[in-house]
């Protein structure tokens, strides 16, 4: 059974370019590291609401700890900035 992995936060209108940079070069990364490409979304109705996409996720476990050195190595949470946190939902099929 495989697993899709959601996480979205909410990204300051002055730092968009810098978070964007960084959430790009994270798919990036992720790719490389474990074959699953992500996808970068926001919400249509508050733009500032972005969502990171994993979809097809064997273990969602080895995925999430390899997500999260990716996350340290890029420094992601101070690009992202102070107060703003990610939020991670995992789904799996009925």
């Amino acid at each position: 059974m495989t697993h899709s992995i959601y996480i979205y936060y909410k990204v300051n209108a002055g730092n968009e370019a810098a978070v964007r940079t960084a959430a790009q070069e994270l798919l990036k990364r992720v790719a490389a590291a474990t074959g699953i490409q992500g996808r970068l979304l926001c919400r249509r109705d508050k733009p500032e609401t972005w969502m990171e996409v994993y979809e097809g996720i064997p273990d969602p476990e080895a995925f999430l700890a390899t997500l999260d050195q990716l996350l340290q190595a890029l420094r992601f949470a101070e690009v992202l900035g102070p107060d703003m946190r990610r939020m991670t939902e995992l789904f799996r099929p009925l």
